[in-house]
């Protein structure tokens, strides 16, 4: 556990939702959200001591706790998981969001949770690309940089 029951009680939306739920199935709500860091950054972070970190880890646990209590509760799953592309209102027209929309799997749509989870997520980076152009493959393909 990266945070305490009470901080994530001064900072979560649903703070009197969360506190009428019992000590388990708060502690459960808490736990999914441990096991997704985990899972979404490919490293358990429980021993580390960096301030910064622990900082982030507590802002992100609180962030999934209020994603986690919200997905269990909405009442409109179906509309959830597919979006609103736009609204009208007579002849008045409004684009929420992009039907090519960044949410998907390991994402909640949450810029900055998102943000936080891959700032601490550890494994394979995007590679970088280089070529070596004609006078160093007659070096025998050695590159000074």
């Amino acid at each position: 556990m990266f945070i305490k029951k009470n901080e994530i009680l001064l900072n979560t939306r649903y703070s009197k939702q969360l506190e009428e739920l019992t000590d388990e199935e708060f502690e459960e709500l808490v736990s999914r959200a441990d096991n997704y860091i985990v899972m979404r950054t490919h490293f358990d972070y429980t021993q580390t001591k960096n301030p910064l970190i622990q900082q982030s880890l507590k802002i992100i646990t609180w962030r999934l706790v209020d994603y986690l209590y919200y997905c269990d509760n909405e009442l409109d799953i179906e509309n959830r998981f597919e979006g609103i592309a736009s609204e009208s209102i007579g002849d008045y027209s409004y684009s929420l969001k992009s039907a090519n929309s960044d949410v998907g799997i390991g994402l909640t749509g949450d810029d900055e949770l998102d943000m936080l989870l891959d700032a601490l997520t550890v494994g394979k980076q995007k590679p970088t690309y280089f070529n070596v152009k004609g006078s160093a493959r007659k070096r025998g393909g050695k590159c000074v940089f």
